[in-house]
């Protein structure tokens, strides 16, 4: 329970929330489950951001709209790491590793649903491929 309190305070230390809607989401929190989260920070982000927009930006070297994407998709693409190497540091690496990519296939992103699809896809497999590595440095191979 204690890890799931740290990654809410670091979704809510991302997110543009204010302290009504911070204090709501944690009453709300309480009695729902971490799909929920990602449910309410994905509308945030609709409602907030015009995706279609940010991608056309995105696209055109516009480092205020990776930023954006950043600040809005890292919250949940952490957790999800998180959930499979349960490594803080680790963790960490690999989210940085997702975004250069994603800056360096930035035109290859058609929509918000091919982005948050690539980045979690690619989130997985580079999480896949720490614990392989890191089961191989173990097991002295």
């Amino acid at each position: 329970m204690e890890g799931e309190g740290k990654q809410l305070k670091r979704l809510l230390e991302k997110a543009e929330w204010t302290d009504e809607e911070q204090s709501w989401l944690l009453n709300y929190l309480e009695y729902s489950d971490g799909l929920e989260l990602e449910k309410l920070m994905k509308g945030y982000f609709k409602k907030a951001h015009n995706a279609d927009e940010l991608i056309r930006r995105l696209q055109s070297n516009d480092t205020s709209a990776f930023d954006i994407i950043f600040k809005n998709y890292e919250p949940a693409v952490f957790n999800n790491i998180m959930k499979i190497t349960r490594n803080e540091s680790a963790t960490t690496l690999i989210v940085h590793e997702v975004f250069v990519s994603l800056w360096e296939v930035r035109n290859n992103i058609s929509s918000e649903k091919v982005l948050s699809g690539w980045l979690f896809a690619k989130g997985y497999g580079k999480a896949i491929n720490y614990l392989t590595m890191d089961l191989k440095k173990k097991l002295g191979n």
